[in-house]
């Protein structure tokens, strides 16, 4: 069934969290800006809209999209429509909740030492033809003009 706030598992086990996550740290003060959920440590599991999750190590924390892609409007928009489901963005996965598989994605601290899948970045190539939306390998690409240049958005679909 459905949960809802105060059942199953804590208020934020609808964004589909544990127990160590909540609105707030056990001692009452509450999550960094951006994060809607955290544990004790103040590790977020869930952005507030606007926010992607970024990480050091397993620690997750919010970065507003105008911090992300400062100066790019028409990127800050689509940050903002696309954070809740996710989105790709020249070979980084962005999303506004901390649960999804981060191995090589937005993590600025080095990779840990143990053997982790890497992500290698598809080499960079002209696919946009023009402004607006194409086929491309059968996903939709978005394409679009920012400072000068036209951009390209792959959206691909969460695999969970």
């Amino acid at each position: 069934g459905e949960c809802w706030y105060d059942d199953c598992g804590g208020e934020c086990a609808v964004h589909g969290l544990g127990p160590e996550y909540a609105k707030a740290r056990p001692d009452g003060t509450p999550c960094d800006p951006g994060c809607e959920c955290c544990r004790a440590d103040g590790g977020c599991g869930e952005c507030t809209s606007g926010h992607v999750c970024e990480f050091a190590g397993d620690y997750g924390y919010c970065t507003s999209c105008e911090a992300k892609f400062p100066g790019d409007d028409s990127l800050i928009e689509y940050c903002r429509n696309e954070a809740g489901d996710g989105f790709d963005w020249d070979g980084t996965h962005y999303d506004d909740s901390c649960d999804f598989d981060h191995g090589g994605g937005a993590t600025p601290t080095p990779a840990p030492t143990t053997a982790a899948p890497t992500i290698s970045v598809a080499p960079t190539m002209d696919v946009c033809p023009s402004v607006g939306e194409s086929d491309y390998e059968g996903r939709t690409l978005y394409c679009f003009e920012a400072g000068g240049e036209i951009h390209n958005v792959l959206r691909v679909e969460d695999e969970q």
